[in-house]
C-alpha cells in the first residue's frame, strides 16, 4: 500500500498539467478535460454520505481566467449512477465538485470524497496548459490561505512546500499575467519557512509596480502589502497615486463611503449619502464588482431607506427601489416595515405603499444572485435563501392586505408562497385562513387549518376556528382535542419526546423570594412535590410576548392540575415605571399568568436576581428563556421561541409529563 501511495503521489507531481483527484468507484474519473469542453458526470453515493438519498444535484468550483466561479449542475439518476452534463467555460482551468442532497433549502448532506475531494485541472483545446492551472491547483487546496472558495474541505489542506511548488510553476508557465495572481504569490512567500520575507517581498513589490499591465487592483494590492509590512508611509503614498490615476475607482468609492459615516447630523448623513450614490452609481460598479464592495452600497441603500422611512418620506424611497438588489431589498423590508408593523408602531394604512413596493420589486429580484456573496454561496444556494425571506416579508404583505380588507389583492400574494413558506409564520397563517374565509372558500380555510396542525404551526385563535369548522360537520365539539393529536405526525411528537428527554439535567434549584404582581411573595422553598415551569421575559422582548399564545395554552391545559404551577418572571427591566407597564401590558392582552418581578424586595430594584440565580446553568443572558423545575430541582431549561404556539404548548407539556411519569 505504501509502494501505491507513493507512486501515486510521485505520477500527481509529475504531470506538469492535468491533476485529478476522485474516488474509484464513487465518480467517473475525469480524464483529460479541456476546457470548453463538455464532460458529462457520473456519481454513485455507494457507501458515502448521500446513499439512499432520492434527489443529488452538485455545487460546482470553477477557476475561469483567473477568477473563482460557483455553480450547480442538476443529476438525474439512472440505473447505474446519477448523471448530468457539464459544460466547462473556455478559459477554465480548474474545476470541483461536491455532491449534495437538499431538502426545503437546507443542506442534509454532502460528499467532497471523504475530504479528499472530486477536483482536477484543465487543458486547453490543443493539449497545452491553461493559464491558473497550477495556481487554482494550489489555492483551492489551501483553504488556511483564503483565496479560493470556503467550505469545501474540511481538514484537508496541502503543506506549505506544496504551494510554494505550484503557484512558482504558474509563474514559470505564464509569467507575463504574474499582474493576476500577484496577491496570491505574496501570500505564498508570507507562508514560506526560513525565508527573509521582509527584504524580498519589498524587493518584489518594486518590481511589480513597473509591470505594464498593472491595473487599481494591482495598486492596492501593493499598498496593503506596504501596510502588512508596517511601511505605512509606503503605503499611504501609494494610496495617494491610486486616487489620483483612478479618481472614480475602488478605492475612491470606499474612502468616500467611509466619509460618509463621519457626519454629525442625520440631515448631513443624508446628503453625504446622496451625494454618494450619485457621484458613484451602482450601475458603474456593477459593470466591474469588487469582494466585500458589495456592502457599500447594502449599507448606503439601508441606511438612507430608513433616514427617509424614519422622516416618512416614502416617496424617496420609492426612487431608491430600482437600484436596490434582492439582498438589500429584503433589509429594508426587515428593518423597517416587518419590526414597525409587527410590533403595532405603524398602522397597516401607512404600511401598505412601501409594502407593495418592496415586495413587487423583491418577487421580480428574486433570482438576481444577490445572497452569493462573489463565491460564498452558488446561485441555487442563493435562490433559496431569498426564497426564504420572500416567503417572510410575503407573509407581511399579506397580514397587511388582510388588516385592510383587501382579501382579493391578498389572494394573489397567497399564490407566490412556497409550500414550506405558507406555513412559516402564525400570524401569517391566521391572516390567510381569514382571507380564505372572506373569499368564500372555507374548505380551502379548514383545509389551511388542518394542515397547520400537521406541521405543528397553530395558533389558538386558529385552533378556535378549526374547532367551529369540527363542530359544524360533527354536530358538537366532542372528541375535538383527540382529531387534533391524531392530526400531528406521531413520529414527530415522538422525536420531541425523545429530544426532550436527552436534554434533562439535575440541578439544585434556586433560592430566592420575589414579588407578585398581584400582591404578597412567591418563596422557592413552597415549591417542594411540584412541577414549576418559570417563563423569564420582558415587556421589551418581541420574542418573549410572541411566544406568551403557546404558553396561555399549556397554562390553560394545567389550569386545574395543583401539582403543576405557573410563573412567569419579568426581568432586566431598565424602566423605572416596569411594574405599572406591566400590570397595564397584561390587563390589555388578557393573559392569565402569575406575573413576578425580579426584583431585589429591600431595594425595589429590578436586579434580576432571580434570573442570575440560574444562568451559570444555561451560560447565557438571553431570553425569553423557560425553567422547569421537579421537587426544587432544575430539570429542564431552554431558549428563544421558533414562531410556534402549538409546537411550544406540546414542548412544555411533554416536560411536564415526562417528569410526572418519573418514579
Amino acid at each position: 500500500m505504501k509502494k501505491l501511495m507513493a507512486a501515486a503521489g510521485w505520477l500527481l507531481y509529475a504531470m506538469p498539467f492535468a491533476h485529478a483527484q476522485n474516488g474509484a468507484g464513487k465518480m467517473n474519473d475525469f480524464g483529460m478535460l479541456k476546457a470548453g469542453d463538455t464532460f458529462q458526470v457520473a456519481y454513485k453515493p455507494e457507501d458515502g454520505p448521500l446513499k439512499g438519498s432520492d434527489s443529488i444535484d452538485a455545487v460546482v468550483y470553477m477557476y475561469n481566467n483567473y477568477r473563482w466561479e460557483l455553480s450547480d449542475l442538476p443529476l438525474r439518476k439512472t440505473d447505474t449512477a446519477w448523471i448530468g452534463q457539464l459544460k466547462l467555460p473556455e478559459q477554465c482551468a480548474f474545476v470541483g465538485l461536491k455532491f449534495v442532497q437538499w431538502n426545503n433549502g437546507e443542506l442534509v448532506a454532502s460528499d467532497n470524497n471523504n475530504d479528499r475531494g472530486f477536483v482536477t485541472t484543465t487543458v486547453s483545446k490543443d493539449g497545452g496548459r491553461v493559464p491558473g492551472a497550477a495556481l487554482s491547483w494550489a489555492l483551492f487546496r489551501k483553504p488556511s490561505l483564503h483565496m479560493a472558495p470556503s467550505g469545501y474541505f474540511e481538514k484537508f489542506e496541502i503543506s506549505n512546500e506544496a504551494l510554494e511548488l505550484w503557484v512558482r510553476k504558474e509563474m514559470q508557465y505564464f509569467p507575463d499575467s504574474m499582474h493576476r495572481y500577484f496577491d496570491s504569490y505574496i501570500a505564498m512567500l508570507k507562508h514560506k519557512e526560513d525565508y527573509d520575507f521582509q527584504n524580498n517581498v519589498e524587493r518584489n513589490l518594486l518590481k511589480f509596480a513597473n509591470n505594464p499591465h498593472i491595473d487599481e487592483s494591482g495598486y492596492a494590492i501593493i499598498a496593503d502589502t506596504y501596510r502588512m509590512l508596517k511601511m505605512n508611509d509606503k503605503a499611504d503614498s501609494v494610496r495617494k497615486r491610486i486616487i489620483t490615476l483612478f479618481p472614480s475607482g475602488n478605492a475612491a468609492r470606499f474612502d468616500r463611503s467611509r466619509a460618509v459615516g463621519a457626519s454629525k447630523s442625520i440631515a448631513e448623513m443624508i446628503t453625504a449619502m446622496e451625494g454618494f450614490l450619485r457621484d458613484f452609481p451602482i450601475k458603474d460598479y456593477l459593470r466591474q464588482p469588487v469582494r466585500n464592495q458589495d456592502l457599500l452600497y447594502f449599507n448606503a441603500y439601508r441606511t438612507l431607506a430608513s433616514a427617509y422611512f424614519n422622516q416618512e418620506q416614502n416617496e424617496k424611497i420609492f426612487t431608491l427601489v430600482p437600484d436596490m438588489n434582492f439582498a438589500t431589498l429584503n433589509e429594508v423590508f426587515r428593518s423597517n416595515l416587518d419590526a414597525a408593523f409587527t410590533v403595532g408602531k405603524i398602522s397597516a394604512e401607512k404600511a401598505y405603499s412601501l409594502s407593495k413596493v418592496l415586495i413587487n420589486e423583491m418577487i421580480n429580484k428574486q433570482k438576481d444572485g444577490s445572497y452569493m456573496e462573489q463565491t460564498r454561496y452558488s446561485p441555487l444556494q442563493s435562490d433559496m435563501i431569498a426564497l426564504k425571506h420572500l416567503d417572510d416579508k410575503l407573509g407581511i404583505h399579506i397580514r397587511v392586505l388582510e388588516k385592510l380588507g383587501k382579501y382579493k389583492e391578498a389572494l394573489s400574494y397567497m399564490a407566490r408562497l412556497s409550500a414550506e413558506g405558507k406555513y412559516r409564520s402564525v400570524l401569517a397563517l391566521e391572516a390567510q385562513v381569514n382571507i380564505l374565509e372572506k373569499t368564500g372558500n372555507k374548505k380551502g380555510a379548514q383545509e389551511l387549518l388542518e394542515n397547520s396542525v400537521r406541521k405543528n404551526m397553530a395558533s389558538p385563535v386558529m385552533l378556535a376556528q378549526l374547532k367551529k369548522y369540527y363542530a359544524a360537520k360533527k354536530g358538537s365539539e366532542k372528541g375535538f382535542d383527540a382529531y387534533v393529536q391524531a392530526l400531528k405526525p406521531a413520529a414527530a411528537m415522538k422525536a420531541m419526546k425523545e429530544k426532550i428527554r436527552a436534554e434533562l439535567i439535575n440541578e439544585p434549584g434556586p433560592v430566592f423570594e420575589l414579588e407578585a404582581m398581584n400582591g404578597g411573595t412567591v418563596k422557592t422553598a413552597d415549591w417542594k412535590d411540584k412541577i414549576v415551569v418559570l417563563d423569564f421575559w420582558a415587556t421589551w422582548c418581541y420574542p418573549c410576548k410572541a411566544a406568551f399564545p403557546g404558553m396561555q395554552m399549556v397554562v390553560d391545559k394545567y389550569a386545574n392540575d395543583k401539582s403543576v404551577a405557573f410563573y412567569f418572571i419579568a426581568t432586566m427591566e431598565p424602566n423605572p415605571a416596569f411594574r405599572d407597564n406591566i400590570r397595564k401590558y397584561i390587563a390589555e392582552t388578557g393573559y392569565r399568568f402569575n406575573v413576578l418581578f425580579d426584583t431585589n424586595l429591600k431595594l425595589g430594584q429590578a436586579d434580576n436576581i432571580a434570573y442570575n440565580s440560574m444562568r451559570h446553568i444555561f451560560q447565557s443572558s438571553g431570553i425569553p428563556r423557560k425553567v422547569v423545575l421537579k421537587n426544587g430541582v432544575i430539570r429542564y431549561t431552554s431558549e428563544g421561541y421558533n414562531g410556534s404556539p402549538s409546537e411550544l404548548a406540546d414542548e412544555i407539556s411533554a416536560v411536564i409529563e415526562i417528569l410526572k411519569s418519573e418514579q
